[in-house]
């Protein structure tokens, strides 16, 4: 069989986009056992062909046939919640499709807590293969494809039949045709498990950079329009070799999709015929209103304009109508759907009340700046504008009584048609401050605006020409001026102070980039900060804020327990690294918050910790990240109430970065305030879907808030010892052990369910496993072993919670919990003397 029919078969295709692929507990053989017992004699089962998504997939040949066909299976976090008999009918349903562009489901079953189904083995490839090879396609070829899938579209919407996840992953290409597979099976999924919602049970239906504003919104009034806007979305990737829509994180191609107008395609394909392009571009409006409104008729222009195709010459651009204003309906449905959507992404903070809207003048000294534009539209330069952005936000951080947001939420909202009031309500400011830099030659010219959200009103304005013989300093200068400028305007008095900069433009621009890849808290995201921070130490070797944020990202690694460093050895050169940057710059409030934050979680002496963290807000009281690190530091100290008060000042200041979300969570959680830890971890998991850590804080709140059957069906990925309480909690307690007994093999074998993650995460799950079920002896062996591999073998303040109430009294337990606090911080010491000065 030719490898390219794994490209087919790889997952569910994402059907329904989840934070993390659910790992099954256990091995394949295990899984390769009970799925031939769960099919009987009717398939023999050959080599699983990968997984992704939400399924697990398997060649398998149909023996009274003897026909090859795909097996694909749910896992077991998800088939716990399914509803047997719905999915089943949902599935009946979907096999009745019989079209030839419609690969057709064969048959589906639910035995032994496995929901699968099946469908033909397909020779060819799948369309995201043949787009990864060579990224657009010809025009003759995206009109055959568009042709296929909407004749297919054209068929099951006839039968009440909408597919919901419509995507290159979905479409297989055998010869010269183009087939639709698992329809309908989003459908069978969300309909069984009653998750209808973005971010319930960890599903949504469909797939970020594919899906139509309303299904972003959650609207239960979708209808099989969103297939046509997907429709759209695919045929301007052919054309244009990518999707209309992107972003550094899911929750921006989200925002995107309800509130950004797309590029035309002829933007990256002068040569696309105007017909075509008219075409994708109505299919992408935001109101389906606005969209052509059947496949049927889409499918009768797209053949009216099929033959003759007669391409522009290439290298000539077509300046056609710009994108249209929608009527005025449409165009407040769309806003609306927008505000929806951003409430599900970005929900404000204070999550547990919400306040009445302050009086005119509470919040007078709050301000948002917005990523400044690049006038000159070469990349090269958008350092620039880059650097202005946040040398602004820097100075105007040092403010005390200023609320400045941080920068990571104000990029996240880069490029999103919101009006300016809805980017203040979004971000809790009054004020915006909007900005532009234009080089030429040796000058540059930057231009400021701040305008009063409220009344849009533009309260202060003013531009700077400046000769570019020395780039940093004119941004210093620059933003000195402008935070000057801003913070009389609001009436407070400035205390600005210069900061740490770099000579070298190539250092700078890696620093910058490691600043946004640090505040998404994946696995990829913390190497890739670790690469560019280590990038911009090696251009710049005396560049303080590079080391401290190299130093931030050891910490932060043994936090989510990823794989592939030792943590007691990161540990030692965090430290390092912070001391050097203090060392370097004695006013970098980062690296004071840094090293306190690493000594929190090493156990270090308090005195020494409140002492960083005081020079820190003392430096910087406008930092999100001094706030939600001192609110760590709190938690230790068991002073809940004031670590809950500064963590949701870090979300004030930060409301669309994930990492302060989670750090809120786990403060929540200290704290036993579970139904806030609970809905700030679905936040986390809304914000950055593949940040699974969020997924198990939203269990935890659950279990510990008296609901394990929420937690119990969500795809927890690795952190399978929370899965076995919530099992437990419901009764299940043969199931519960059964996922210790894999925990306690996976731990034996070096490994976890996941080779993303430390065998660390093992250890964590039996000692919360064993604690929860009132083992104290087992809870503190495994402790003991978690806190061997790792400082953070638990997580800060989760001991504090109810999961250790049976065990926290324990004498033994007690005095081993102390003893292993100050192992940790004697070999954190150690590790530090061996990196040395």
């Amino acid at each position: 069989m030719p490898d390219l029919k794994i490209h087919f078969y790889t997952g569910l295709g994402n059907l329904v986009a989840c934070a993390a692929a659910a790992a099954y507990v256990g091995t394949v053989a295990d899984l390769r056992e009970r799925l031939q017992a769960a099919v009987g004699a009717a398939y023999r089962l050959e080599q699983e062909l990968g997984g992704g998504g939400m399924s697990r997939v398997f060649a398998a040949t149909d023996t009274a046939l003897g026909r090859r066909v795909v097996l694909k299976v749910l896992p077991p976090e998800l088939a716990a919640g399914v509803n047997r008999d719905r999915f089943l009918r949902e599935i009946q349903l979907a096999a009745s499709l019989q079209h030839p562009h419609i690969v057709p489901l064969l048959s589906a079953g639910y035995e032994d807590d496995l929901a699968y189904y099946t469908m033909p083995l397909i020779e060819g490839e799948s369309l995201r293969a043949k787009l990864g090879r060579g990224g657009e396609l010809p025009v003759a070829d995206v009109v055959w494809v568009l042709r296929d899938v909407l004749d297919a579209l054209t068929y099951a919407h006839a039968h009440g039949i909408v597919h919901r996840d419509i995507k290159p992953d979905n479409v297989l290409l055998s010869g010269h045709h183009a087939l639709v597979t698992d329809f309908g099976v989003a459908k069978a999924i969300s309909e069984a498990t009653g998750a209808s919602s973005l971010t319930s049970a960890g599903v949504a239906l469909g797939t970020p950079a594919y899906m139509a504003p309303e299904q972003v919104a959650a609207d239960p009034h979708t209808d099989h329009r969103c297939d046509l806007y997907a429709v759209g979305v695919l045929g301007y990737e052919m054309l244009a070799g990518r999707p209309p829509f992107a972003g550094a994180t899911p929750q921006q191609v989200l925002a995107a999709q309800v509130t950004r107008m797309p590029e035309r395609v002829t933007l990256h394909r002068p040569a696309v015929p105007p017909t075509l392009e008219d075409m994708i571009m109505r299919c992408l409006e935001k109101a389906p209103a606005d969209r052509w409104q059947s496949a049927d008729e889409l499918l009768s222009h797209l053949e009216a304009i099929r033959t003759p195709v007669v391409p522009a010459l290439e290298g000539t651009r077509r300046k056609g109508r710009r994108w249209r204003v929608a009527s005025r309906p449409a165009r407040a449905l769309a806003v609306g759907t927008a505000v929806v959507a951003l409430a599900a992404i970005a929900a404000m903070w204070h999550p547990w009340r919400r306040p009445a809207r302050a009086a005119p003048g509470v919040d007078v000294a709050s301000v948002a700046v917005l990523p400044f534009d690049n006038l000159t539209g070469n990349p090269s330069d958008r350092y620039l504008s880059d650097g202005m952005t946040e040398e602004v936000i820097g100075q105007l951080a040092q403010v005390r009584g200023l609320k400045v947001i941080s920068r990571t939420s104000s990029e996240a909202l880069k490029g999103i048609r919101l009006t300016l009031r809805q980017i203040a309500d979004t971000l809790g400011v009054r004020h915006i401050l909007e900005g532009s830099v234009r080089h030429a030659g040796n000058r540059i010219r930057v231009a400021v605006d701040l305008i009063d959200a409220t009344s849009d009103a533009h309260v202060w304005a003013s531009s700077y020409d400046r000769d570019l013989t020395d780039v940093f300093a004119v941004q210093e200068e620059i933003a000195r001026h402008v935070a000057d400028s801003l913070v009389r305007t609001v009436g407070i008095r400035p205390t600005l102070s210069h900061g740490s900069r770099t000579e070298r433009a190539g250092a700078y621009e890696a620093y910058l980039s490691a600043r946004s890849l640090i505040y998404r808290r994946t696995r990829e995201g913390l190497r890739g900060a670790k690469e560019q921070f280590e990038r911009a130490i090696a251009l710049d070797p005396t560049y303080a804020p590079a080391y401290a944020g190299l130093a931030s990202v050891y910490p932060l690694w043994a936090t989510f327990a990823y794989s592939g460093i030792d943590f007691y050895e990161g540990y030692g050169q965090a430290i390092a690294k912070a001391d050097r940057a203090i060392a370097l710059d004695p006013e970098l409030a980062e690296a004071y918050a840094t090293r306190g934050y690493i000594m929190t979680r090493a156990w270090g002496p308090a005195g020494e910790i409140a002492a960083d963290f005081n020079r820190a807000l003392e430096l910087r009281p406008n930092s999100a990240d001094v706030h939600q690190w001192y609110a760590r530091f709190l938690t230790r100290q068991e002073r809940y109430d004031e670590a809950l008060a500064e963590v949701e000042r870090a979300v004030a200041l930060d409301p669309l970065a994930p990492g302060v979300r989670v750090a809120f969570a786990l403060d929540a959680l200290a704290a036993r305030r579970y139904d806030v830890a609970a809905q700030e971890a679905e936040r986390v998991v809304a914000l950055e879907p593949s940040l699974v850590a969020g997924r198990a804080l939203q269990g935890l709140g659950n279990l510990l808030s008296g609901h394990p059957d929420r937690c119990a069906t969500l795809g927890l990925g690795p952190y399978v010892g929370v899965r076995a309480m919530c099992l437990h909690s419901l009764g299940k307690v043969g199931e519960a052990a059964r996922l210790a007994d894999s925990l306690h093999a996976a731990f034996a074998a070096g490994a976890t369910h996941d080779s993303a993650f430390s065998p660390v995460l093992a250890a964590r799950g039996l000692a919360e496993y064993y604690a929860w079920t009132g083992d104290a002896r087992q809870a503190l062996t495994w402790l003991e072993r978690a806190y061997a591999i790792s400082p953070e073998g638990e997580f800060l303040g989760l001991i504090a919670t109810g999961i250790y109430d049976r065990v926290r009294e324990d004498p033994r337990f007690k005095a081993g919990l102390e003893r292993e606090r100050i192992r940790i911080y004697d070999r954190v010491r150690r590790a530090r003397r061996e990196v040395g000065p």
